[in-house]
């Protein structure tokens, strides 16, 4: 027998924003429909299901694989609470010809953010003949506070049961990705499932997990070890909740932007990164669309990857999520979820280079970044991470960052560009390079001592340090050595001559040559003299 268990689900989009040049008008005003089927466990989207049932001889045992079907409505609005009321309106839908039953969860600190955010709430709810309150707006502690005391589960239900709420009845939860989180599970085992509608307040809700359907809370020391899998009834994201969202809260969502686009689509990956700088402006224009993509493309997986509730594997969308949840209770939640998913993901990256047979983890020019490969490395090390760890830098950093440094670092191979300031001003404006970079050089060398090598030759630790001469600069060059070799004349030194001019070089007096024989000959005998023999040369 066979059982065609297809439903069309629906995403609507009955408010587009204005500036993607996508609303709705008079010649085009319904929603758009897009079909597509969940099943459960892992079967193809588009597939019908086989009922089987298989008879062991001896046992008599039965086999009898089924499908649920469910309907996951995703809705995007400018403001859900103003002009377009409608869109949450339609998705609290009276049932048996009652009204709708619905009790209102916010998020505290979006209430204190939001000023007039529960009287919008009243006002909505009073507008609708079809929506009836179930009490008052009820608050609960934002962050992981709520997902942390265990007691606020239960009052959650105990508001639940004095309201009367049945399996009819809507909880809709105003708040970030803990409150739904906590709201969702309460809501998820109260008599078996109410109705949740989510309205994510932050970027990370809204791209990810206000969209998914998992709850939970925190129990043991462990993020989300008390929890359950529950389709919502719908979520709405709204462009206003996030108009009070911290810069930094802002920016966290969209690592899972990046993190699907690397895993889903190269195009849109491309258009992030074209984006970043708008993004961090918070330019909604480039912001929105990428929320929306991502909360797209999280759908069509729960609802077409054949595994929604993750009864096989994890999904991969979950990639970046292997330690967040232990690095997030590590520092008491001071790191935020999108920052540690951020980090964990460049540490599986490390330990996949590792796995690979890397002989060290090179990390290039990296001080614009030193805390996210520092986070990243932690994380590393905790999961078995054991390989030399390279700073690969222009030698132009501050004795106060590398002293943090210490002891993580095996390897140091920075730059010394110049020994004259007035070259340095002209050409990097950076006229205190010279003395910056003398002061890193010597504490480099303090933490890191003379070069070792393996067996093979490559280095395990120590420093090295990389000259490029100039044309026409060699008195620089040879005010360079000098100082490195001030400092120990057992520092190897990389003694470069590819310098080319090219973009504004050619431009600028006396950078459109090259360096002469004699100029190299010139430093290599100064290397000699100062003893700064265990280098390498180049030929010209």
């Amino acid at each position: 027998m066979v059982l065609p268990l297809r439903r069309e689900h629906v995403i609507e989009f009955p408010i587009l924003h204005s500036h993607l040049g996508l609303d709705r008008t008079p010649s085009n005003p319904q929603p758009t429909f897009i079909p597509s089927t969940l099943t459960l466990p892992r079967v193809a989207a588009a597939r019908h299901w086989e009922y089987c049932m298989q008879q062991d001889r001896n046992r008599g045992a039965i086999d009898a694989p089924f499908a649920v079907p469910f309907v996951h409505r995703l809705r995007f609005t400018d403001d859900v609470l103003g002009a377009d009321r409608q869109v949450l309106a339609d998705v609290l839908a009276p049932s048996e010809g009652r009204p709708a039953r619905v009790q209102f969860w916010a998020d505290q600190h979006v209430l204190e953010a939001q000023e007039g955010l529960r009287e919008r709430l009243r006002q909505f709810a009073d507008s609708f003949e079809h929506i009836q309150p179930a009490g008052n707006v009820q608050v609960v502690p934002g962050g992981e506070e709520i997902k942390n005391d265990i007691h606020i589960l239960e009052r959650m239900l105990k508001v639940f049961n004095a309201a009367n709420l049945d399996r009819r009845s809507y909880v809709v939860v105003i708040g970030g990705g803990a409150v739904l989180d906590a709201v969702g599970f309460a809501t998820a085992i109260a008599h078996r499932g109410l109705r949740l509608v989510r309205l994510p307040t932050t970027t990370l809700g809204q791209a990810d997990s206000g969209v998914g359907v998992k709850n939970g809370v925190n129990l043991f020391q462990k993020k989300n070890w008390l929890g359950a899998f529950a389709t919502p009834w719908a979520v709405v994201n709204d462009a206003r909740l996030l108009d009070t969202l911290s810069d930094r809260d802002w920016v966290c969502g969209f690592s899972e932007a990046v993190k699907v686009a690397l895993l889903k689509d190269a195009a849109w990956f491309d258009r992030l990164c074209h984006d970043a700088q708008r993004i961090g402006r918070r330019d909604l224009s480039a912001g929105l669309p990428a929320i929306r993509t991502s909360a797209q493309w999280h759908l069509k997986h729960i609802t077409e990857g054949g595994d929604p509730f993750e009864m096989l594997e994890a999904r991969p969308l979950d990639y970046g999520h292997w330690s967040a949840h232990k690095l997030e209770p590590m520092t008491d939640f001071e790191l935020r979820h999108g920052e540690a998913v951020t980090a964990e993901k460049l540490a599986g990256m490390y330990l996949e280079l590792q796995r690979r047979g890397a002989h060290n983890l090179n990390l290039v020019t990296p001080s614009h970044v030193n805390l996210q490969w520092f986070e990243a490395l932690f994380i590393a090390a905790q999961n078995g991470f054991s390989l030399p760890v390279v700073y690969n830098c222009g030698g132009y950093a501050r004795v106060e960052v590398l002293r943090i440094f210490e002891g993580v670092i095996d390897v140091y191979m920075p730059d010394a560009k110049y020994r004259d300031a007035k070259l340095a001003a002209e050409l990097s404006d950076a006229k205190d390079y010279p003395k910056v970079n003398q002061a890193a050089l010597i504490e480099m060398h303090r933490q890191a001592g003379p070069l070792v090598t393996d067996a093979a030759g490559i280095a395990v630790r120590g420093m090295l340090v990389r000259h490029l001469m100039l044309p026409g600069k060699l008195e620089n060059t040879l005010a360079v050595l000098d100082d490195i070799a001030a400092i120990s004349p057992d520092i190897p030194v990389s003694l470069m001559t590819q310098y080319f001019p090219a973009y504004k070089a050619p431009d600028t007096p006396g950078m459109n040559e090259r360096v002469t024989k004699a100029e190299y000959r010139a430093a290599e005998k100064r290397c000699r003299e100062l003893g700064l023999i265990n280098g390498y040369f180049q030929r010209l």
